[in-house]
């Protein structure tokens, strides 16, 4: 059973040298009655011609009935010129558990 997940709040973090808009901050919150598996976070940076350029990831152990954590994604790049979208997967079955969220220019 898929875990209904809900409440991915997305932010652009200012590292602690000033630099922003290299990390994005995500939410996740499990609003489901059943704890859920591990997860993985998937940030991949698309240039204006919607060409992957950068990808990387955060895990995420798994989550209690209404429990929420938060993870960052580091680009180690301004992301500022590309689109940004983050996928949510289930680790063992490799299933998406949430549609793509988008991270505005």
């Amino acid at each position: 059973m898929i875990p209904a997940l809900d409440g991915i709040w997305i932010r652009n973090v200012e590292t602690i040298d000033g630099s922003s808009g290299k990390k994005v901050e995500i939410t996740v919150g499990n609003y489901n009655s059943s704890m859920t598996g591990n997860m993985w976070l998937i940030g991949v940076l698309y240039d204006d011609k919607g060409i992957s350029c950068k990808t990387t990831m955060s895990e995420i152990s798994s989550l209690s009935a209404g429990e929420k954590i938060k993870s960052t994604l580091d680009f180690e790049q301004n992301i500022a010129d590309y689109t940004c979208k983050i996928y949510l997967w289930d680790k063992e079955t490799l299933i998406p558990l949430c549609p793509l969220w988008c991270v505005d220019k």
